[in-house]
């Protein structure tokens, strides 16, 4: 009984491991994705969308 007991507490201890490890990755996901989110906000560089404006003047 003592074997099967210690067993369930090590995987009980393993399993709040793994959520705990599991929360953390999603908030770094959401800071990412947060993160990448704003980025795509912000206006281009002003040589890139010179670049682009190059691009679509030049004759083929």
């Amino acid at each position: 009984m003592h074997g099967l007991l210690q067993a369930m507490q090590t995987q009980a201890h393993t399993q709040a491991a793994l959520q705990a490890q599991m929360e953390a990755q999603e908030g770094e996901m959401q800071q990412y994705l947060e993160e990448k989110k704003a980025s795509q906000k912000r206006p281009a560089a002003t040589f890139q969308r010179q670049d682009k404006k190059k691009a679509a003047y030049q004759t083929p």
